[in-house]
């Protein structure tokens, strides 16, 4: 893209921007698309970025112009987020390719991230969800970054320093679009036993030849399992309850094979399910309900949206209902018979 579409691409923002009033989603979907058009030559970073960054803000423009907000934010904040980290390697031009400078860059990140005040407690269940979510990344992603960014290059590692500032800063971005809760909040617990029967079926499902052939996947599933577990050690069970429902969206072919809805068949199938959502806070079903919705009106080529939208309604939501209910007993763990010692990248 040239410099004249560029500047094209941020006037239709601006004057998008401006006809929707003051509303902070809008705003930031129309900052983060005018970034995503502008070309950077040369940075070879923003050539790995851009593309993620263009589809993230395309499929949250949809959402909200169709009046799903929550899948709106949803995808916008892993845009804001990956935006977030670019920039930060952007502005760090010394420490991109000095190692020294990189490692004392790091360590000053970490003082000032240590001082970070925990996730707070505000909006409905499915904006907590989000702020602790994002929260449960911070520790994480910065004390991959000195490693990662000593075996590879110092801008990678600096790269997930940026995320973990990007997810600090979302509990600050969502507090922002905090309103009252629509109806009383479900109570949300440990999902531990859940977690252990998801990993269970994904296990299950890791031979071959599925398991070379989409070896990517498992470990996109593996790794919001990952998280999921750690949120729900450490008490952020709204985190927790979704990274479980974005692990079982991610396996669900690697599962079985789910049959997709269309546009129709999903607008259907929300509207049998408005009755049960309305009597309480269930924006978290919510937004997974809106997901399909979005998807299913914006299959694809592929026809990926289409399948998305058969998950939501035949795994997703029936996993998260069964999520508020009281918890099954667990069986006992078997006797360890070794220790396995993996080291990986967080999330992977």
């Amino acid at each position: 893209m040239n410099w004249k579409n560029a500047a094209l691409a941020v006037a239709l923002a601006a004057a998008s921007s401006a006809a929707r009033g003051d509303d902070p989603v809008a705003h930031e979907l129309d900052r983060l698309t005018a970034q995503a058009a502008t070309p950077r030559e040369g940075d070879a970073m923003w050539a790995n970025v851009q593309p993620g960054l263009k589809d993230l803000t395309e499929r949250s423009r949809q959402a909200f112009s169709a009046g799903h907000r929550r899948a709106a934010l949803y995808r916008l904040s892993a845009a804001r987020q990956m935006y977030a980290a670019w920039r930060y390697v952007d502005s760090h031009a010394e420490a991109r390719t000095r190692a020294a400078v990189f490692e004392a860059e790091w360590k000053r990140a970490g003082d000032e991230l240590a001082a970070t005040r925990p996730v707070a407690t505000r909006g409905d269940v499915f904006l907590r969800a989000l702020a602790e979510a994002a929260a449960g990344e911070v520790r994480p992603y910065y004390e991959a970054s000195l490693e990662y960014g000593q075996a590879t290059q110092p801008q990678f590692g600096l790269y997930y320093i940026g995320s973990a500032f990007a997810a600090r800063d979302t509990d600050a971005f969502t507090a922002g679009l905090a309103a009252a809760s629509p109806g009383p909040a479900p109570a949300i617990r440990s999902i531990a036993g859940e977690l252990d029967a998801l990993e269970a079926e994904l296990l299950a499902a890791y031979k071959p030849p599925v398991s070379i052939d989409q070896h990517p996947r498992f470990i996109a599933a593996s790794g919001a399992l990952k998280q999921a577990r750690e949120l729900d050690a450490a008490g952020l069970h709204h985190g927790a309850l979704l990274r479980y429902l974005e692990a079982a969206l991610r396996s669900a072919t690697l599962r079985g094979s789910p049959a997709p809805l269309d546009a129709p068949a999903a607008r259907a199938r929300a509207a049998d399910l408005e009755p049960r959502l309305a009597v309480a806070d269930h924006s978290l079903a919510r937004l997974f309900v809106e997901v399909a919705l979005s998807d299913a009106a914006n299959p694809g080529a592929d026809g990926r949206g289409a399948l998305t939208a058969g998950i939501v309604f035949a795994d997703l939501l029936p996993r998260y209902f069964a999520a508020l209910a009281a918890a099954a007993p667990r069986p006992p763990a078997p006797a360890a018979q070794a220790t396995v010692t993996l080291v990986r990248w967080p999330y992977t």
